[in-house]
């Protein structure tokens, strides 16, 4: 070639070059192609043609051009790096690593191609080994931003949220305007459940790129987990208006109307979501888990069967799907799938060296068991009617549980012996959490459930007319362990009956009203039920009950006994501190002759010592009372009052009334 014709290229890839910083892309590829004309193999001109077909968005162009550069000069870092770019826009994560890996060694002081190199182990999900890359970048380059943000995003993605956090935090300290940075230390904050700093985060996020989708979505995320619902429910329709193909505003939004208790909006918008994006499991798994609690357990089945379909199922769609099977009745379903459950998830990571069943033989005769207790106090003693029909396998059982409720535990001959839950257990031949005994003791069981007869045309009209939900009726179940029995001291027994008959004459009703936790209370992933019954609806219910009223209310507000005993016309007397201790909560609970009050552990302990309740159920109920009926296979003689979808409780309390009336005789 020419000096003449080599000088010319040169001059126009210069012409190029100064277009292409000035953004001026049809003038630079212009330029960088004369320039070719006059020296086809000029490395420059290919490599910077390369460029603006990155910048155009055309990776396949890039990588053609980039090829060809590196071909003629396979020692240029620059190229190698572009190239590697061309590649990630190819989605050849391998050859982009191998590319950028080339180019570190060329030129091992240039932080961005650590980064690059990091940056691809990261997209191939070798977590660890990007973060050993990003932890050598920092080390060569401690006030280079870039390089702890990134580390802090491979910590985060192992799950260590505490260290990641400290991570953005020193990288938002050396480039505090680089809104990624808050974004994802809003991330980190959130998985820690410190919500309130999350939210500051991702405001700080958006103040520095306010149409950031994604930091939105997350920060309505956080406002649910805050119960700001409404404020949630705001930024979503936000997002989706300004940004219609961020897919999870639609099913935050979802959740944000399931807090505020609209759930025909919320299946509009988790249906919307999968119209728009019909590959998320997610989206059905929400649409699943809203049609089931307002009873269209057809669809609500077909839901959690596409998001099978669709891809992955996460532990949540598991843990959802099997209390929707259990409240049907389909038992040994709901069972096979409840280990998805977050307890369970969370106890399998924690102790060093534990190892949960997941079989268990038939015979166990000569086998140390251990039986962890999870969940709440009511909850182990829910789950602790399966522990006989382990024990009649011939096993030694060891237990461990909340140290509230050993010492009633203790006398039970089904235990070897009863420990404090401590998150530490002994050697033992198998470990079982308590609530995988009803799958691990039938894992091939088949529910024996049968549709009922069908509801006539007037029953079917009257439902109708009182739920904007299709009725659920109850099928026929198949047979279960009875409620575990305990037995209270007799001394104690006989302090909680002289203690009655002083208060008046029988027969004693006992009575609460709230269970849980109130939702402006509540923070967090995981929405906890709570029930509570307006008081002036209660004591309309019990207003000339006969008998001796006894609060059983645990942590009753200020004031709010006497205020019942005042809508109800007769005292209510208040042995509320009984909750304190569960050896005289079993006893009053085998004392009293009706007991009317919301699930709550008291239920679980009046089934125990073999009396029937009346259980004040809002909607939707918890799975253990199932979607429909006046009863639960699980709670034997248990009468069930449910109030409407509404939110009306005339219905059901209208019923007890009745009821009371024919059991304790209304004066």
């Amino acid at each position: 070639m020419s000096s003449r014709k080599a000088n010319r290229a040169d001059a126009l890839v210069e012409s190029g070059f100064r277009h292409l910083q000035q953004g001026q892309l049809e003038q630079a590829r212009h330029c960088f192609e004369q320039s070719l004309t006059f020296a086809p193999r000029h490395a420059d001109a290919l490599h910077l043609l390369g460029i603006v077909a990155l910048q155009e968005g055309n990776p396949v162009a890039a990588a053609e051009l980039l090829q060809r550069a590196t071909a003629i000069d396979p020692r240029h870092p620059a190229y190698q790096a572009n190239l590697a770019y061309a590649y990630v826009g190819l989605e050849r994560l391998p050859d982009a690593l191998a590319a950028f890996e080339r180019a570190v060694r060329l030129n091992p002081s240039d932080p961005e191609l650590l980064l690059g190199a990091g940056n691809c182990r990261a997209m191939l999900g070798e977590t660890a080994q990007a973060e050993a890359v990003f932890r050598g970048l920092v080390e060569r380059h401690p006030a280079y931003a870039l390089g702890w943000l990134n580390l802090a995003n491979a910590v985060k993605d192992q799950e260590r949220f505490e260290e990641a956090r400290d991570l953005y935090v020193r990288a938002i300290e050396l480039a505090p305007q680089v809104p990624e940075a808050y974004g994802n230390l809003g991330i980190a904050l959130h998985q820690l459940d410190r919500f309130e700093e999350a939210e500051r985060a991702y405001r700080t996020c958006l103040q520095l790129k306010t149409d950031y989708s994604p930091a939105a979505v997350n920060l309505a995320i956080t406002l649910n987990s805050l119960r700001r619902h409404d404020e949630a429910a705001a930024l979503c329709r936000a997002v989706i208006a300004r940004d219609p193909v961020q897919k999870n505003a639609w099913p935050v939004l979802g959740k944000a109307h399931v807090g505020l208790g609209q759930w025909g909006e919320a299946l509009r918008c988790y249906e919307r979501s999968i119209r728009e994006f019909p590959e998320n499991p997610e989206a059905f798994g929400d649409l699943g888990d809203t049609l089931a609690r307002v009873g269209r357990m057809k669809e609500a089945f077909a839901a959690f069967d596409r998001a099978a379909d669709v891809g992955h199922v996460s532990d949540h769609i598991h843990l959802i799907k099997a209390m929707a099977l259990f409240s049907v009745g389909r038992i040994a379903e709901g069972a096979a799938e409840y280990a998805g459950r977050y307890e369970r998830l969370a106890l399998a990571t924690k102790p060093p060296g534990l190892s949960l069943a997941t079989l268990l033989p038939g015979d166990l005769r000569g086998l140390e068991i251990h039986l962890l207790g999870e969940q709440g106090i009511g909850d182990e003693i829910f789950f602790l009617r399966y522990a006989p029909p382990l024990k009649s396998r011939g096993g030694r059982i060891r237990y461990y549980g909340n140290p509230r409720i050993l010492s009633v535990l203790a006398r039970h001959p089904v235990f070897e012996q009863v420990l404090a839950n401590a998150g530490s257990y002994g050697k033992a031949d198998h470990s079982v959490v308590i609530g995988d005994l009803p799958h691990l003791l039938n894992p091939l069981e088949k529910s024996a459930y049968r549709p009922p007869a069908a509801l006539n045309a007037d029953e079917a009209a009257k439902l109708a007319a009182n739920t904007p939900f299709p009725p659920v009726q109850q099928v026929h179940f198949p047979l279960l362990p009875p409620p575990f029995e305990l037995q209270p001291l007799p001394d104690r027994v006989t302090a909680m009956t002289a203690r009655l008959e002083r208060l008046g004459p029988p027969p004693y009703v006992g009575l609460s009203w709230r269970a849980g936790t109130n939702p402006q209370e509540q923070r967090g992933r995981v929405w906890l039920l709570f029930k509570d019954i307006p008081q002036e609806e209660l004591a309309a219910a019990l207003r000339g009950v006969k008998g001796t009223l006894i609060s059983l209310q645990r942590q009753p507000r200020g004031g709010e006994t006497d205020r019942l005993a005042e809508l109800v016309g007769s005292p209510v007397h208040d042995l509320s501190t009984a909750n304190e201790d569960l050896e005289d909560m079993l006893a009053l609970l085998a004392a009293i002759d009706e007991y009317v009050g919301v699930s709550n552990t008291n239920m679980h302990l009046r089934a125990s010592v073999g009396r029937a309740a009346r259980v004040l159920m809002p909607w939707p109920a918890d799975w253990r009372w199932m979607v429909s009926g006046e009863t639960s296979p699980w709670f034997p003689g248990f009468r069930i009052y449910r109030q409407k979808p509404g939110g009306s409780w005339a219905d059901a309390l209208g019923r007890l009334r009745d009821d009371l009336a024919t059991s304790c005789s209304i004066r």
